[in-house]
């Protein structure tokens, strides 16, 4: 309930994208519903653990089945309390938060995201999609569409 006073200002005064102030996940993920369609300003670290693949070159992969010879993976949003929030854009602008990692046929799951540059992602811009079901492992899940990523200074 703390982004009402906020949204309320912006309704009334208009806001700027860079007016938008910075929350953390716990804030966020408190009340997804409130936060569908707008911008928001997230402060976390990437768990490399955490992870939705998005695409395999392999037509049965799984944890059950790890067949993938290669899958891609985006990043998730840790906690949110069980829904699933997704890290998306494009790939080729935003390389930190997608990975591929590649598998054999026997006992190999495909999720080896612990990259250099995911550990320095630190914060993102981007605005909320409404829930929708997964294309490969059809579990819901939100789209984070991103729009801007920072990183840490070395």
């Amino acid at each position: 309930m703390r982004h009402i006073p906020w949204l309320l200002g912006c309704l009334l005064l208009g806001c700027s994208s860079d007016a938008t102030p910075p929350l953390d996940v716990e804030t966020f993920c408190a009340d997804l519903a409130a936060y569908e369609g707008v911008e928001v300003n997230l402060e976390f670290r990437i768990d490399p653990s955490l992870v939705l693949r998005f695409g395999s070159s392999g037509a049965l992969c799984g944890e059950t089945m790890p067949c993938c010879n290669t899958a891609q993976y985006v990043y998730l949003l840790p906690g949110c309390n069980g829904e699933r929030v997704a890290l998306s854009g494009s790939s080729s602008e935003f390389p930190a938060l997608f990975c591929e990692s590649r598998g054999g046929n026997e006992g190999t799951f495909c999720a080896q995201c612990n990259t250099a540059a995911s550990q320095s992602v630190i914060g993102v811009r981007g605005v909320l999609g409404a829930q929708s079901t997964g294309l490969l492992d059809g579990e819901p899940f939100r789209a984070l569409d991103v729009t801007e990523v920072r990183f840490a200074t070395r």
